[in-house]
């Protein structure tokens, strides 16, 4: 069985992390390790993450850099076969990371996944059940052909490079 590491992105979240750290830690079959990488928060975050969450590896980067620093730093000090990547806002239902790694056995040849996801912001009332195939700034995947799909998934081939790399137009 793979190991599986989340790497999770914060700045400024405080407020908004344990939500992302509770929903992974509530996860039917476990990440074999929570890595959360504070991009140099003035709020205290990093020392926060120690004190309250002892089981999760709290990094912080030397200085403020991006998420995407944040998760390269994730990554590079993940020790598991698979990686999944989080933001500080993002929270995982019971199972997913099970469904996912279901998609790895039926797809031996994915060398990568990604999701569809609910998309919610309940302070301007805005709700997505799949905002991948709702909003248009995501369009660029609407027509990626695919190698094979069932009803609720799809191998894409290289097509979909391309796309995720391609300028979004909304």
């Amino acid at each position: 069985m793979p190991k599986v590491s989340l790497v999770i992105a914060t700045y400024d979240r405080i407020d908004l992390v344990p939500a992302t750290i509770d929903s992974a830690l509530a996860q039917t079959r476990p990440f074999d390790e929570i890595i959360v990488d504070d991009d140099c928060t003035p709020d205290g975050t990093h020392d926060w993450l120690k004190q309250n969450y002892p089981q999760v590896l709290a990094l912080q980067t030397s200085g403020n850099g991006g998420p995407v620093r944040a998760r390269n730093l994730g990554a590079k000090m993940s020790t598991r076969d698979i990686l999944v990547f989080f933001d500080d806002d993002d929270v995982m239902l019971p199972g997913s990371l099970q469904n996912f790694l279901d998609l790895f056995t039926e797809y031996p040849e994915a060398r990568a996944a990604f999701t569809d996801n609910e998309y919610q912001h309940v302070g301007q009332g805005i709700h997505y059940r799949n905002h991948h195939y709702t909003l248009e700034m995501y369009e660029r995947f609407w027509d990626v052909p695919t190698i094979c799909h069932t009803k609720s998934t799809r191998l894409f081939g290289r097509a979909i490079y391309k796309a995720m790399l391609k300028p979004s137009s909304g």
